[in-house]
């Protein structure tokens, strides 16, 4: 009898249907990384955009850069955005080593540079106010095609950046280009054809650049229809590409061409004639 039973549910088991398997969610990757680091009565924030970067792709890299009041500050709390200070970002690794000039944006305390890496492995980002200029020094460890080091403790997630303080929020609630221009940038890596970008991607941005007409930065509305001509030089040509075949060299040439003209004028502010573009005179002052 003890036989029957023991044969009766060795063969239940048996036929017993293998349990279904779950395909894993297919949530689209984090949009930002971000770490922070303290040195000195200094507080830095990098954001990096895409969050999983790989070799050869668009990074950007932006600083919030603060200073931690002995006593709370009556507008910004217990950080103050350090403003007009020239920073240089050295970019390293064992094979390789690259300088770039990083701009002050709009919100105050922020700065940022566009770069890439050709090779992955992991990187030194050194933040280094230039000459003299006083301010903090600081280096995050970024990996590159590789997973980020435990070290690094950041944090890769959607809307990672913290601008220093209500003001950026207030800023660009009376400035609506600038909330329009900080969709674009985020977007702008998603085009580059060679690590996945489509033409959907591509069209997503032209319609946003097309929404920037009429959106000229306040400092230089005397210059509204030359704005408005580069915004539709920009949207035009990435129609087009949007349209392509697509191609690196056809995403390079609409960057440089259609949108590097505008940022030196309206954005950095380093020179008031682009008309000759690349043929420019860089301000004293900015040089």
């Amino acid at each position: 009898m003890i036989a029957l039973i023991l044969a009766f549910f060795a063969a239940t088991a048996a036929n017993k249907p293998a349990p279904a398997k779950i395909a894993p969610a297919n949530t689209p990757a984090p949009a930002d990384w971000s770490a922070v680091k303290k040195t000195g009565d200094y507080q830095v924030r990098l954001t990096l955009r895409p969050a999983v970067p790989q070799p050869g792709q668009a990074m950007e890299a932006i600083f919030d850069v603060a200073q931690i009041p002995e006593f709370t500050d009556s507008t910004y709390g217990d950080r103050v955005p350090v403003s007009g200070v020239n920073f240089l970002l050295t970019v390293s690794a064992p094979h390789a080593s690259a300088r770039y000039l990083v701009h002050a944006f709009g919100d105050a305390g922020a700065y940022g540079a566009h770069l890439r890496v050709a090779e992955k492995g992991t990187y030194t980002f050194a933040l280094a106010p230039s000459g003299e200029a006083k301010g903090p020094s600081v280096d995050f460890q970024i990996g590159v095609g590789v997973p980020m080091p435990v070290a690094a403790q950041g944090t890769a997630t959607d809307n990672a950046r913290d601008p220093v303080g209500d003001h950026a929020a207030a800023a660009m609630a009376t400035d609506p280009g600038r909330k329009l221009m900080s969709e674009i940038a985020r977007r702008w890596a998603d085009i580059d054809p060679e690590h996945g970008g489509t033409a959907a991607s591509a069209r997503a941005v032209a319609d946003l650049l097309a929404g920037m007409s009429g959106k000229v930065p306040a400092d230089f509305k005397a210059a509204a229809g030359e704005f408005d001509g580069l915004v539709t030089d920009a949207q035009a040509t990435l129609s087009s590409y949007a349209r392509g075949p697509t191609s690196s060299a056809a995403y390079l040439q609409t960057a440089q061409a259609a949108c590097l003209r505008c940022h030196l004028k309206f954005r950095f502010g380093v020179t008031t004639e682009v008309a000759r573009f690349p043929d420019v005179e860089v301000k004293p002052w900015k040089r």
